[in-house]
């Protein structure tokens, strides 16, 4: 947790430009609601962590080896959490907005996706340094963590109880995954909008985990709206001008096209 508010943090300074006149107070309320997603995104990266550590078998605190896997099953995927929120923090200037599984799929398509990456690893090199900072920090911070194994003398009560923190963990996940104890629906992500003053404050409320996980599968569609037939538009409005063979041309036929990313990587024509 504390990992994810340190990316939060760094997430705004570098993005300051854009987050301009945010009081003290808006991002207090701003961190605090930041807790609510962060909570969310942690048990979604140590769901099966979380298992492995809780199944009522002695063998999660006997086993050498059970307890190296359950150890990677942290590390990993909390790890990939961190990388994902610092690779988000200068493509928002770009998007305006966290990552989504549909932002993913849209740059997936793109035939040099891979190189567009490696290109822009080396364009923020520095975010290697500070990743692998707070991952160590995180590594540090679990294996400084001390926990007694649960010895009963009555195997069928340790068992029982065994079995109840299994639950007691199921139902402490599944309230961090509604994003609370609230009636009606689970948290959303646009559910931010309930802790800024102002829209464009929402990205620093969330987090990149979340956003990608709670969109899988989500597909966003626009209805084709059809007002009238394309004979009738005609009509009222006529885009193309073709002259007439008497009176010439006035010379006001000259218009300006500006692209916007016209790099090798999205403009087949610069290749060739």
């Amino acid at each position: 947790m504390v990992v994810l508010t340190l990316t939060r943090l760094f997430f705004y300074f570098y993005n300051h430009d854009f987050f301009t006149g945010i009081t003290g107070g808006e991002m207090m309320r701003i961190m605090w609601g930041g807790l609510r997603f962060d909570l969310a995104a942690a048990a979604y990266l140590n769901i099966v962590f979380i298992v492995m550590r809780l199944v009522p078998l002695r063998l999660t605190e006997t086993n050498r080896v059970y307890n190296r896997i359950a150890d990677w099953f942290y590390y990993i995927p909390y790890s990939v959490g961190i990388i994902a929120n610092l690779m988000d923090t200068p493509f928002y200037q770009c998007t305006n907005a966290r990552t989504t599984a549909g932002t993913l799929s849209e740059f997936a398509a793109y035939d040099n996706a891979a190189g567009i990456v490696v290109t822009h690893i080396g364009t923020f090199w520095y975010f290697v340094p500070i990743a692998a900072a707070l991952i160590f920090l995180l590594v540090w911070g679990y294996r400084r963590a001390v926990v007694r194994p649960l010895r009963m003398k009555n195997r069928a009560v340790e068992g029982a109880l065994r079995s109840g923190l299994l639950v007691l963990g199921f139902g402490l996940v599944a309230i961090a995954v509604r994003g609370g104890l609230q009636k009606g629906r689970p948290m959303m992500v646009s559910d931010a909008i309930l802790y800024v003053s102002r829209n464009r404050d929402m990205p620093l409320v969330q987090n990149t985990p979340y956003t990608v996980i709670r969109t899988v599968g989500k597909k966003i569609t626009i209805d084709k709206l059809e007002y009238m037939p394309p004979e009738a538009a005609a009509e009222v409005y006529y885009p193309l001008y073709t002259g007439g063979d008497a009176g010439g041309m006035d010379r006001k036929n000259v218009f300006i096209v500006v692209m916007e990313g016209i790099g090798s990587g999205l403009v087949d024509a610069v290749n060739n």
